[in-house]
């Protein structure tokens, strides 16, 4: 059966291929802008993201298995943009340090015979940072349009004290424990 990641990210991409599968990546047939409700609790926010892009390539085929992902990052009751702006990403991060947020990473995987529904809720706590110390981060790993404002699969993970997860995978975004149980389900041969 053809697997089809629904997404451009290179990051989900490269998480994808450790399993030493086949798969196509194809970005999703969405307006992901149009469809975010800041209204909802973040695990159906990111939940109807990752459905929609899933979604979206079920018509042009049928008979795959389609994986969509989505992440947000939530701190203080308020969700947090992806950063356009070294300055926004810098801001962002000044807020998070030495304090607490999760990020919301959803997975639905959509099968000719069923549809999965899973969200991996991460906590993760800033170190205390200066300023200089942020824009240098900035800089370094071009962490912009990234949920939270870091690139954990870059030289984000030493932002932090500590990380409250199931699924260390998911932070990068793409929950890789579950997404290999369902795979295996399904009959996909993994590694």
């Amino acid at each position: 059966m053809k697997i089809i990641l629904a997404s451009s990210s290179e990051f989900r991409k490269q998480q994808l291929q450790q399993l030493g599968i086949h798969f196509n990546s194809i970005k999703p047939a969405i307006d992901e802008e149009s469809l975010k409700n800041y209204d909802l609790p973040p695990c159906e926010f990111t939940l109807k993201l990752g459905y929609e892009k899933a979604q979206s390539l079920t018509t042009n085929h049928p008979d795959s298995i389609i994986i969509g992902s989505d992440q947000v990052a939530y701190f203080n009751e308020q969700y947090l943009e992806k950063s356009k702006t070294h300055k926004e990403a810098c801001d962002k991060l000044l807020k998070l340090q030495n304090n607490t947020h999760k990020l919301y990473t959803s997975l639905v995987v959509i099968t000719p015979k069923q549809t999965y529904e899973h969200v991996d809720v991460t906590e993760l706590k800033m170190r205390p940072l200066s300023e200089q110390q942020i824009s240098n981060y900035v800089q370094k790993d071009q962490s912009l349009n990234c949920a939270g404002g870091y690139k954990f699969e870059k030289s984000g993970q030493f932002l932090f004290e500590y990380i409250n997860t199931k699924d260390p995978s998911s932070i990068i975004g793409l929950p890789m424990l579950k997404l290999t149980t369902i795979l295996i389900e399904n009959g996909v041969k993994i590694l």
